[in-house]
């Protein structure tokens, strides 16, 4: 049976094998941007570092859990800054650099579009919350 009919049946995307689907370094690609968000390795390092090609690294882990390795790095920095968000004595802007961002409206952009709501809105509401308590 040629590969792509046994893709579609096993559920798959075209391109993907089956052993590589969720497989051990695929995994370790993903551990290590969680461990390391704030300033990621790069791809060619990452590759490099399993041995792989960097577009099999990218095409597998795209496939493997529906987003690019970037998004994924991304997704994971706001995630862990918003704990830093929530402490008011740390100007947002600071809070941008310290997670690697460039600039604060990008970080207040991706934040945004996570949380659907600015740095900003989702400080006060930390406040406003502790308030409470």
């Amino acid at each position: 049976m040629p590969f792509r009919a046994a893709a579609r049946i096993a559920g798959m995307r075209p391109g993907t094998r089956p052993d590589e689907r969720g497989s051990d370094w695929v995994r370790r690609v993903r551990e290590r941007i969680d461990e390391e968000y704030a300033d990621p390795p790069t791809l060619a390092t990452v590759a490099a570092g399993i041995g792989r090609d960097v577009s099999h690294v990218a095409t597998t882990f795209r496939n493997a859990y529906g987003t690019t390795i970037g998004d994924y790095v991304r997704f994971v920095r706001i995630w862990h800054l918003r704990r830093l968000v929530e402490d008011a004595s740390i100007p947002l802007a600071q809070v941008a650099q310290l997670g690697g961002f460039a600039d604060q409206s990008h970080f207040g952009r991706l934040f945004r579009r996570r949380f659907c709501m600015t740095p900003g809105e989702y400080r006060q509401r930390a406040r406003e919350g502790e308030r409470r308590t």
